[in-house]
C-alpha cells in the first residue's frame, strides 16, 4: 500500500511475523502528510505471492526482497520503518548495506534473536521436517472459518500482544473469502515453520557493529521478551556506546495504550533528528514500477462561490470517478477503509460536504439545507464537465443522492447506498414546528464567536465523538473520522472542524414528496443495509418506498449485512465484495467509466471515426498510407461523450515555434555527432532541403564517425 505522493521516495514499512501491511493502517495516516510510505506484505503474507512449493522461507529471503524493491524503483538510499520481525529484517539489511540506509525506525523488536548453535541445529532439523509436512498438504484443504471466527482465532493466538480491534485491522489483508462464503487466512501456512528466526550471538553483534544509519527504537513495556537480559543489554550497550559512527538513537519505553506518545516520537524523529530525512529525493516519474502503483490518493479543492469543497481523489485523474458522499456530520474519511478494497482501475472522489471536514463553511447568516448539498453536487459535476454521474454514499449522503437522482434522473448512472436510503418522512404539522425550532437554534449558534468553540485534548475529542456515535460506529472508526473531523488550535488543543450550525439541518420531507422522489429514479441502485444500523422510519413507509423504487429504478438490488450503521468503515471487507460485484456485473452499461474529455479551449472540431481517418489521410497522403493513418489514430484521437471523435494532439502544435535552424547551426550540430549511425531515406519521403546543402551536412557527419550507413 503506497501512502502519499508517488514521486517522492517512500519510507519502506515492514510488518511483523505472520502479520501484513495492514499493521500500519492506524499509524501512517497520523504521520507527516508530505512524506510517502510503502507498506508491503512480505512474501507469503497478506496479498503477496507465496513461495513455490518446496521452497522454504529464510530471513535473508526477506532481506533480498528489500533489495529487489530498491532496485525496481531505482532508490540510491532507503529508509525503513519496521515492527517486530520486520524491524529485525530492517536491522539486518542496514548491517549488510550500511551506506544504502538513511535511517531506520524499529518498533518493539530490533535485535536478532541469539540462538545457541547446538539448539539451533536440533530446531533446524525439526523445522525442516515440519516444513515438509506442511508443504505436502493440499492448499485447497486449509481450515476455514466464519469471518468472526477467523478474527477470534487470530486474537486467541496473539492476545498477549494485540487488541481484538488490532486483529480486525490485520484481518482485512490477512483473511480471504472462499467460494463457499467462509474465510481462510491468506498467509502461507508454511511460515509457521520459518527456517531461521534467529542467529548466533556473535553474528548479531557483528550486525550491530556494521550499522551506520540513524536509528529510532521504540520499545513497548508489555511487548515481546524472548531474549536473555544480559545478551540484550550487551547488544544495546554496543549500539549506544560506540562513537565510531555518529547515530541518533532513542530507546523509549511506551505503554501499548499510549499510541499518541509513540506517534510523537516517530514524527519528531522524522522532522528534527534525521537532518536529511525530509529531503526525500524526487523519484523518476517515468519509472515503470511507479506507474504500476495501485491507486494514487490526492487532496483536491473544488472552487465554489463561498470557498471550496474539499475531497480525496482515489485513482486515475483522467477517469470519471464515483462521487462519494458521507453521512450526517461525518466527512470524507468515512471511506478510508473501504475504497482501498474496491477495484483499483476505478476512481473515487470522496468529498467533505459544505460545512464538514476540510470544506469551507457557509458564510454567517446562511443556513444549511438539503437543497444546498444537491446544488454542491451539481457544481462539482459542472466543474469536471461530467455528462453522467455515479454515487457511492452512506446515510444522509445517500438521501442527498436520492434527491439529486430524482431531480436529474437522466444524469445519474449508478447509486450505491449504505445503511440509509429513504429520505425521512415527516408529518407536515411536526415539520413546521421542528423547522421553527431549528431556525431559532441556528440563529443562536450563528451569533457565537467561532473562536469560542469548545476545545479538547485529541483523545478527549475522539472520546466525545465516540460517545455520540457508539451505537453506530466503533472507536477505531471514530479515530479515522477524526483525521478530517478535528483540527489543532494554536494552544495545542483540538476542536471539531465541522460547522456547528449543521446540527440544525432539516433531515426529512413530507411523505408524499419522498414517494415522488422514489417514482422519479431511473438509475441502477445497490442498497446495503446493516442489521444494527439506523431504524428511524415506520416499517410501512419504508417498504412502500422500496416497492416503488423496485419499479422505477433501472435496476435494484438489496442486501442485508452484519454490522453497525458505519459498517462500510468498521467492516469494509463485508461491504466491498457486494459493491465490486454490482459495479462490474450490473446489467446494462455497467460503469462506463469513460476517460473524461479534456477541456478544449479552441473548440476543436469533431468527426465520425471514418471522417477523422479521412481527414488525417488527406493531410498526409503523400507520406503515409490510409492504413498507417488508422494506426496513428489509435493514440491520436479521443472518443467524445457523444460518440464522435476529436484529435488528441494540441492544435497549437501547428504553430510550432522553431521547426528549423540557421545553416551555420546545422553544420555545427554535424560536427558534434559521435555515435554510430544508420540513415534510411525513403525515395518518396521528405525533400525539403536542396541536395547540395544536404550532402554538405552528411559529408561533415561522415568525417566524425567510424561507422555510417546510408540506405536509400
Amino acid at each position: 500500500k503506497w501512502w502519499g505522493p508517488e514521486n517522492v521516495r517512500p519510507i519502506l514499512c515492514l510488518h511483523g511475523y505472520q502479520d501484513n501491511a495492514g499493521t500500519w493502517d492506524t499509524l501512517i495516516p497520523l504521520l507527516p502528510p508530505e512524506m510517502s510510505f510503502l507498506a508491503i506484505d512480505l512474501p507469503g503474507h497478506g496479498y503477496s505471492s507465496h513461495f513455490p512449493r518446496g521452497t522454504p522461507y529464510h530471513a535473508l529471503d526477506f532481506v533480498l526482497t528489500i533489495r529487489r524493491i530498491a532496485n525496481i524503483y531505482g532508490w540510491d538510499k532507503i529508509s525503513l520503518l519496521g515492527h517486530s520481525y520486520g524491524s529485525v529484517i530492517s536491522f539486518i539489511y542496514s548491517a549488510l548495506y550500511p551506506e544504502h540506509v538513511q535511517y531506520y525506525i524499529g518498533v518493539d523488536s530490533m535485535k536478532p534473536l541469539s540462538i545457541d548453535p547446538y539448539k539451533r541445529l536440533s530446531k533446524h532439523a525439526e523445522r525442516l521436517d515440519q516444513f515438509l509436512y506442511l508443504d505436502s498438504l493440499d492448499p485447497e484443504n486449509r481450515p476455514s472459518y466464519t469471518y468472526e471466527g477467523a478474527v477470534d482465532h487470530l486474537h486467541k493466538s496473539i492476545k498477549k500482544w494485540l487488541s481484538r480491534e488490532g486483529c480486525e485491522i490485520l484481518s482485512r489483508r490477512g483473511t480471504v473469502k472462499l467460494a463457499d462464503g467462509s474465510y481462510s487466512f491468506s498467509r502461507d501456512p508454511r511460515l509457521k515453520e520459518f527456517i531461521d528466526l534467529g542467529f548466533s550471538h556473535s553474528l548479531a553483534m557483528a550486525f550491530a557493529a556494521n550499522i551506520r544509519c540513524k536509528i529510532l527504537y521504540i520499545k513497548a513495556n508489555q511487548g515481546l521478551e524472548f531474549e536473555k537480559p544480559e545478551l540484550r543489554d550487551e547488544f544495546f550497550n554496543a549500539m549506544v556506546s560506540t562513537d565510531r559512527h555518529p547515530k541518533i538513537f532513542k530507546i523509549s519505553i511506551a505503554t501499548l495504550a499510549v499510541k499518541v506518545y509513540m506517534l510523537r516520537l516517530v514524527a519528531r524523529t522524522l522532522h528534527q533528528h534525521c537532518g536529511d530525512v525530509l529531503r526525500l529525493q524526487r523519484m523518476n516519474t517515468h519509472n515503470a514500477a511507479t506507474k504500476a502503483l495501485e491507486r494514487e490518493i490526492r487532496e483536491v479543492q473544488i472552487p465554489v462561490p463561498w470557498g471550496h469543497i474539499a475531497g480525496k481523489w482515489w485513482g486515475p485523474e483522467n477517469v470519471r470517478p464515483l462521487l462519494c458522499l458521507h453521512g450526517y456530520q461525518d466527512n470524507a474519511g468515512t471511506w478510508d477503509t473501504l475504497i482501498p478494497l474496491l477495484p483499483p482501475e476505478m476512481s473515487f472522489l470522496a468529498i467533505d460536504l459544505p460545512g464538514h471536514g476540510y470544506s469551507s463553511h457557509f458564510p454567517k447568516g446562511i443556513p444549511y439545507h438539503a437543497s444546498e448539498f444537491v446544488l454542491a453536487i451539481r457544481q462539482i459535476a459542472n466543474n469536471y464537465s461530467w455528462d453522467k454521474i455515479s454515487f457511492l454514499c452512506h446515510s444522509y449522503g445517500t438521501v442527498i443522492s436520492i434527491v439529486y437522482s430524482a431531480l436529474y434522473p437522466e444524469h445519474v448512472q449508478h447509486l450505491v447506498g449504505v445503511d440509509s436510503m429513504k429520505p425521512l418522512s415527516i408529518d407536515p404539522d411536526k415539520m413546521l414546528s421542528r423547522q421553527a425550532e431549528r431556525f431559532n437554534q441556528f440563529l443562536q449558534l450563528d451569533t457565537l464567536d467561532p473562536k469560542s468553540r469548545p476545545s479538547y485534548t485529541y483523545e478527549g475529542a475522539v472520546d466525545l465523538l465516540y460517545k455520540s456515535l457508539k451505537k453506530w460506529a466503533s472507536r477505531e472508526g471514530c479515530e479515522i473520522l477524526s483525521k478530517r473531523g478535528i483540527v489543532k488550535l494554536d494552544d495545542g488543543s483540538y476542536t471539531f472542524s465541522r460547522d456547528p450550525r449543521i446540527k440544525f439541518i432539516e433531515l426529512g420531507f413530507s411523505h408524499a414528496l419522498v414517494m415522488e422522489f422514489a417514482a422519479k429514479l431511473r438509475c441502477k441502485i445497490l442498497y446495503i443495509k446493516a442489521n444494527k444500523g439506523l431504524l428511524f422510519e415506520k416499517p410501512e413507509f419504508k417498504e412502500e418506498f422500496f416497492n416503488v423504487v423496485k419499479n422505477s429504478a433501472g435496476y435494484f438490488e438489496r442486501h442485508f449485512v452484519d454490522g453497525l450503521h458505519h459498517v462500510h468503515l468498521d467492516n469494509p471487507e463485508i461491504v466491498a465484495p457486494l459493491i465490486t460485484e454490482f459495479l462490474k456485473n450490473c446489467p446494462g452499461d455497467t460503469l462506463q467509466m469513460k476517460r473524461m474529455p479534456e477541456n478544449d479551449p479552441n473548440g476543436a472540431p469533431s468527426y465520425t471515426y471514418e471522417q477523422i481517418v479521412d481527414h488525417l489521410y488527406k493531410a498526409i497522403q503523400h507520406w503515409a498510407s490510409r492504413e498507417a493513418c488508422e494506426i496513428l489514430l489509435k493514440r491520436g484521437s479521443v472518443k467524445l461523450t457523444d460518440g464522435r471523435y476529436a484529435f488528441r494532439r494540441d492544435p497549437r502544435l501547428k504553430a510550432f515555434a522553431d521547426v528549423g535552424f540557421t545553416h551555420d547551426f546545422d553544420m555545427l550540430l554535424a560536427t558534434k555527432v559521435r555515435c554510430n549511425m544508420l540513415i534510411i531515406l525513403a525515395n518518396q519521403g521528405f525533400i525539403y532541403e536542396t541536395p547540395e546543402i544536404r550532402e554538405k551536412f552528411l559529408n561533415i557527419v561522415r568525417i566524425q564517425l567510424h561507422i555510417m550507413n546510408i540506405i536509400e
